[in-house]
């Protein structure tokens, strides 16, 4: 099983829970907002973000969203 934790230090609270040796993972979400926010991306028109998001829609879930 994979534990998912947004940052190291909620990665690291989880593996001491789990213990060792358990076969569980867990698997750091790395937190954007630690690098600040990032202009071609936060800001309007958000180019950066809405090219992302449709390269990754699967083209065959609809509604597709409008970015």
């Amino acid at each position: 099983m994979w534990h998912l934790t947004c940052g190291d230090l909620a990665a690291d609270s989880v593996r001491r829970r789990l213990g060792e040796g358990n076969g569980e993972a867990v698997r750091v979400l790395r937190d954007d907002l630690a690098v600040g926010p990032l202009a071609d991306i936060e800001s309007p028109p958000c180019a950066e973000r809405v090219a992302f998001w449709e390269g990754v829609w699967p083209a065959a879930l609809a509604p597709r969203p409008d970015f």
